[in-house]
C-alpha cells in the first residue's frame, strides 16, 4: 500500500516524533472510515496529510522481485514449470505485471461477445484454437443480435413515417372540413413530432451503439440517418410550400377581388360614357341632316338655272351624296372593326367582319342579320377576305383572317370552324390579299416584322420572303390585272407582269416583282406612316395611266397619287385633319 502512493502524517500534534509518519493512501481512506476520520497516530479529529513525492520517489527506486513468482513460490509446487526471472525497480512493477510477467492472466479476445475465461498469456492461444467453434458461434450470435435489432430500428423508423404521413393526411383532411379545430389539431401533431423526435434520439442512440459493434452496421445507420435528414428536409419543403400557395392564395383572392371591382367600375363608367356619347352623336346627327336637307334644296335650286353640263355633274353628286346615307346598321361585336369585305360570289350576298374583340363574324346584307361568329383568335382581327380559289375549285365557302395573335387562319363557312392555322411567325399580320391570277392561288400577307411573304393556298407553304421596308407593314395589294396582256399566265406562278404594292411603318411605298420578288421601285414623300394603298383599275381604251397609278393614305393627314412609270408623286390632296386610314380608286383614277 504504501509502495503504491505513500502519504505523509503532517498533523501539529506528532511535531515531536522523529520518525516519519508514513502510511498508504488505501489503508488511510479506510481507517478513516472505520474511525469517523480520527487521525490514527492519536486519535485526533482534522487529521492533516499530504502525498509525499519524495517518498514516493524513493520508494519507486527500491528493488523488489515479481510478486506472482513470489505467490508461486509459496505453492507446494509449480506445475506449469513457469518461472518469472523479473529483478527490478518498483516503478517498473506495473509495466512488467501488464506486459511481460509469464503468470499475468489474459482475457479471451472474444470477451465482447460471451467469453469470460482468463489463462496465462502462453495458454492463450490453445483456448482460442480448441474452442474456435464455439467462439464463432457466439460471433454469429452477436451479429444475428444486431442484425435483429436493425430490422426492428428500421421498421420503427418506417411506421413512424407511416404514422406520420398518416397524421398529416388526417390533419389536412379535418383542416379542410372545419377550420376551427385547426388549433388543437395542430398541437396534437406537435405533441407527435415530439414524441418523433424523441423516438429519432432514441434510434440514434442505439444505432451509436450498433456502430461500436461493426462498421457494416455502421455504415447503415449513416444510410439510415442520411435518409432521415432527406425526410425532415422534405418535409420542411413541403410546409414551405404549402404555406406559398395558401399565401398565393389569398393573394390572388384579394386581387381578384380589386380586379372584379375595378372591371365593375370600368363597366358602370363606360355604360354611362357610352349612353352619352350615343345621344351626343344622335343630336349631331340630326341636327347635321336639318342642315344638309336645307343646302341640298338650296343648291338644287341654283343647279336648276344652270346649263345641262351642272345638271349632270349634279346628278352625279346626287349618286354620291346618296351613298353617304345609312342604309342598315349591323351591330354585334363588341369591340373596334378592323375590317370588312364583301363576298364577290352569291352576288355580294354575304359581309364579313374583323374586330378588336377577336371575332370574326358574317352577315346577310339584305336582311342585316348576323349569320356566323367565328371564335379562335387570341387577339385582335386586322383583316378579313373570301378565298376565290376554294370557291372555284371546290365551291366552297372559306373565309382567311389576320391577327395580332401571329397567326392566319382558314374557316370554314358551314361548320363554323378553322380548318387551317398558319403560325410561325414572329410578330403580328396586318394585311392579307389573294392573288387576281390562277384564281386566287396565292396569298400575300405583310407582317410587324418588315417582311412581306407569299404562301400557296394549295399546299399552304411559304414561297418567298420580300425584305426591305425597316418598318412594320400596314398594307398590301395586287396590281390590277391587264386583259390584253398575253403573258399574265407564265412564269413560275403564273404572275408575269403583276406587282405587289406596300404600305410601311418607314413611310415609304414599294414595289415587288411577284415573279422574282424583287423590288421595283420605292416611293418616299409621306410624313408618316403609310396605312392603305390602292392601284387605279385597268381600262382599256383609257389614257396611259390607266392601271399604272397607286393612291396612298398615311398618318400624315394626306392622301397622294404616284405614278408607276415616272416613278414619282403626281398628286397630293391635303385636308383631312386625323389619319387617313382607308383609300379607294372609283372612277377610273378619281379618288
Amino acid at each position: 500500500q504504501i509502495a503504491n502512493n505513500p502519504i505523509s502524517i503532517n498533523c501539529p500534534q506528532h511535531q515531536n516524533l522523529d520518525e516519519s509518519l508514513i502510511v498508504g493512501e488505501h489503508c488511510l481512506k479506510e481507517f478513516f472510515s472505520a474511525n469517523s476520520n480520527l487521525c490514527p497516530i492519536e486519535l485526533h479529529s482534522n487529521c492533516q496529510y499530504a502525498k509525499s513525492k519524495l517518498t514516493q520517489r524513493y520508494i519507486h527506486e527500491l528493488n523488489i522481485t515479481c510478486p506472482l513468482q513470489f505467490e508461486q513460490g509459496l505453492e507446494a509446487s509449480n506445475k506449469n514449470g513457469i518461472i518469472c526471472t523479473f529483478n527490478g525497480k518498483i516503478k517498473e512493477l506495473n509495466d512488467h505485471l501488464n506486459n511481460s510477467c509469464p503468470f499475468n492472466q489474459s482475457e479471451c479476445w472474444f470477451k465482447s461477445f460471451g467469453c469470460n475465461h482468463k489463462c496465462l498469456k502462453s495458454k492463450l492461444e490453445t483456448h482460442l484454437i480448441s474452442n474456435i467453434k464455439f467462439h464463432f458461434d457466439l460471433v454469429i450470435k452477436s451479429f444475428n443480435g444486431l442484425k435483429q435489432n436493425l430490422g426492428l430500428l428500421q421498421e420503427e423508423a418506417k411506421q413512424l413515417k407511416l404514422q406520420n404521413e398518416k397524421l398529416k393526411l388526417e390533419l389536412q383532411s379535418k383542416h379542410n372540413k372545419d377550420g376551427e379545430h385547426f388549433v388543437s389539431f395542430k398541437e396534437t401533431l406537435n405533441k407527435l413530432l415530439i414524441e418523433i423526435e424523441k423516438l429519432k434520439k432514441d434510434t440514434k442512440s442505439k444505432m451509436k451503439t450498433i456502430q461500436t459493434k461493426d462498421d457494416e452496421n455502421s455504415k447503415m445507420k449513416e444510410t439510415i440517418q442520411r435518409h432521415l435528414q432527406i425526410i425532415q428536409v422534405k418535409e420542411k419543403q413541403v410546409l414551405e410550400k404549402e404555406d406559398e400557395i395558401k399565401k398565393m392564395q389569398k393573394q390572388y383572392q384579394e386581387e381578384k377581388m380589386k380586379m372584379n371591382s375595378f372591371m365593375e367600375t370600368i363597366q358602370t363608367n363606360f355604360a354611362e360614357k357610352e349612353k352619352q356619347t350615343l345621344i351626343h352623336h344622335e343630336q349631331l346627327i340630326k341636327k347635321l341632316k336639318e342642315k344638309n336637307d336645307k343646302l341640298t334644296q338650296g343648291y338644287e335650286n341654283t343647279i336648276q338655272q344652270n346649263d345641262p353640263i351642272k345638271k349632270a355633274q349634279t346628278q352625279f353628286d346626287d349618286r354620291i351624296s346618296s351613298a353617304r346615307r345609312l342604309i342598315k346598321s349591323l351591330n354585334g361585336h363588341s369591340g373596334l372593326v378592323l375590317s370588312v369585305t364583301y363576298s364577290s360570289f352569291d352576288d355580294g350576298r354575304f359581309l364579313c367582319s374583323g374586330s378588336a374583340d377577336k371575332t370574326i363574324r358574317v352577315w346577310d346584307v339584305k336582311t342585316a342579320t348576323q349569320m356566323k361568329i367565328l371564335k379562335g383568335h387570341l387577339a385582335y382581327v386586322n383583316c378579313v377576305k373570301f378565298s376565290p380559289y376554294h370557291y372555284y375549285r371546290d365551291r366552297r365557302l372559306l373565309i382567311c383572317s389576320a391577327s395580332d395573335d401571329k397567326t392566319i387562319q382558314f374557316w370554314d363557312f358551314e361548320t363554323e370552324k378553322s380548318i387551317q392555322l398558319l403560325s410561325g411567325h414572329s410578330h403580328s399580320i396586318r394585311s392579307i390579299q389573294f392573288s387576281p391570277f390562277n384564281n386566287g392561288r396565292y396569298l400575300c400577307f405583310g407582317s410587324a416584322d418588315d417582311t412581306i411573304c407569299l404562301r400557296d393556298v394549295e399546299t399552304y407553304q411559304v414561297l418567298y420572303s420580300m425584305k426591305g421596308h425597316t418598318g412594320g407593314i400596314f398594307c398590301v395589294e395586287f396590281s390590277p390585272s391587264k386583259s390584253n396582256n398575253s403573258n399574265t399566265n407564265t412564269g413560275i406562278i403564273g404572275g408575269n407582269g403583276y406587282t405587289i404594292c406596300s404600305g410601311s411603318s418607314d413611310k415609304s411605298i414599294r414595289l415587288w416583282d411577284v415573279e422574282t420578288s424583287k423590288q421595283l421601285i420605292c416611293f418616299q414623300g409621306h410624313e408618316n406612316s403609310v396605312k392603305s394603298v390602292k392601284y387605279s383599275s385597268y381600262e382599256p381604251g383609257m389614257n396611259e395611266r390607266s392601271g399604272d397609278t397607286i393612291c396612298s393614305g398615311s398618318w400624315d393627314k394626306t392622301v397622294r397619287l404616284w405614278d408607276v412609270r415616272s416613278k414619282k408623286q403626281i398628286q397630293i390632296f391635303n385636308g383631312h385633319e386625323k389619319n387617313v386610314r382607308l383609300v379607294l380608286i372609283i372612277c377610273h383614277v378619281q379618288v
